[in-house]
């Protein structure tokens, strides 16, 4: 717990405060006795108790090389081993990832940088070559200390199998022998984190307890099933973000150096945090945006990381296996009102159609009409707490539908906001949400309040 600042009437002192609230990198103490509120810089105020050592979205670690191994196959050694996680034969029409080959004298090549489910325990394992299902000719071993090097899945051919190997099949267990493959979307980014923070020796990091736990429950109710492959050095906010963009979902790296993660519901809104009354307004103005109008939504997902299945891939991005998107007799009335408005999203570790589906028509039912954007200016201190992506709710006379009736208790999530330390006022641009809140287009990307979910590739994250 950090405590800061004493009792006065100087810079960092205070009389009475009777109200704090954390905006940005700023924290708002209201200093009732001296009839004033100070501001302070977050960081030098908070500080990480996990030290240097800490992981944070920058983090990027060097993963395991195929070079670790005596006898890599040629040009393999620089190849990065494939961290597998998921079920990776799901809606797979060919091998998935390409397998270096770590032993070009007994013909070994390496399915996952750890141990996957067992065939005993139930996974499938299919092996290609260039593209040509094997049916003979090697063994599959789950759980191999080569070179004791660490165990890793391999898969060894009796002779040189003369062309790239790829491989489709279950990945990562919650343990060695488990018999429980690592799916929900949590679960993988807690696996990832503890696996980064061992690769770096001295890594350190700790999860918002409350908020893991939440977000997992979410993901149980949405349905959502991670698989992927990673198989290259990237930041580690890079990592999350690509696996969080295939389920609405973002992460931040808090001051206190825990990890928090929030995925937006698709069945019922947030707790909204306050209510705006319009007579409390200073300034007020309402109108319609139609740039967040969404009609026609394109979601490409159950990708394939390697090359040469590419070229038997028929129609749709080729990068992935499968391609939805909505039926237009779902968006009649708002493709004859504002004309197609499409969207493409690509969800690579998403491999899972119901959950595909689910998400496609939250999307759609919240973004086929144009959203009412207010500007709100009042003063009115029960704002001073609330941040961007917070949602509150409003009855204002100049939200009407279709039948000229105005609208009432509308949810709205506030996408600006500014403070005004000399007179006191807040100034807020809010969005209503059509009861369903989920994400939203700006430029190209989907935010969730003022945050990016989702921008088409992987970023680091500032």
């Amino acid at each position: 717990l950090t405590t800061f600042g004493e009792t006065g009437t100087g810079n960092g002192q205070f009389d009475g405060p009777t109200g704090i609230a954390v905006f940005g990198d700023s924290i708002y103490v209201v200093d009732t006795g001296n009839d004033r509120v100070q501001v302070f810089s977050l960081s030098s105020v908070v500080t990480n108790p996990y030290g240097d050592n800490a992981l944070d979205a920058q983090t990027t670690p060097s993963l395991p090389l195929s070079g670790r191994y005596t006898n890599p196959g040629r040009n393999q050694a620089n190849v990065i081993l494939p961290h597998v996680y998921g079920d990776m034969t799901e809606n797979s029409d060919g091998g998935a990832w390409v397998c270096p080959e770590i032993d070009s004298v007994n013909h070994v090549f390496c399915v996952a940088a750890w141990p996957v489910l067992s065939v005993a325990n139930g996974n499938t394992v299919s092996v290609y070559v260039d593209g040509a299902l094997q049916s003979s000719g090697y063994t599959f071993d789950e759980n191999n200390n080569y070179e004791s090097q660490g165990a890793v899945a391999i898969v060894t051919f009796s002779s040189d199998p003369g062309g790239t190997v790829t491989v489709q099949c279950q990945g990562k267990e919650t343990s060695p022998g488990s018999g429980t493959v690592i799916t929900n979307p949590v679960d993988v980014i807690e696996d990832w984190l503890d696996y980064v923070a061992d690769l770096l020796d001295a890594g350190n990091w700790e999860k918002d307890v409350n908020n893991f736990a939440q977000a997992r429950n979410t993901c149980v109710i949405n349905g959502y099933r991670a698989a992927g492959v990673f198989q290259a050095n990237n930041s580690l906010g890079a990592y999350l973000q690509t696996i969080l963009n295939s389920f609405l979902g973002t992460f931040r790296f808090s001051n206190s150096g825990k990890v928090q993660l929030h995925f937006k519901s698709l069945t019922t809104e947030q707790a909204t945090l306050e209510e705006i009354e319009e007579a409390q307004a200073i300034d007020l103005k309402v109108k319609k945006d139609i740039n967040t109008v969404l009609n026609r939504i394109i979601i490409n997902y159950a990708i394939s990381y390697t090359e040469i299945d590419r070229r038997f891939k028929n129609g749709g991005d080729p990068s992935y296996f499968r391609t939805a998107e909505n039926d237009t007799a779902d968006a009649v009335n708002s493709l004859r009102q504002y004309g197609e408005r499409t969207l493409t999203l690509n969800f690579d570790w998403n491999r899972h159609t119901d959950s595909i589906t689910t998400i496609l028509a939250a999307l759609l039912d919240t973004y086929n009409d144009a959203e009412f954007v207010v500007e709100y200016e009042g003063q009115d201190f029960k704002f001073l707490p609330l941040e961007l992506g917070d949602q509150v709710t409003a009855t204002l006379s100049l939200v009407r539908d279709t039948d000229n009736v105005v609208q009432d208790d509308v949810v709205y999530e506030i996408r600006e906001k500014s403070v005004n330390l000399d007179n006191f006022t807040t100034q807020m641009t809010l969005y209503s949400l059509n009861f369903i809140d989920v994400t939203r287009q700006v430029s190209g990307a989907v935010y969730i309040g003022d945050t990016p979910v989702y921008i088409g590739f992987p970023v680091a994250i500032a």
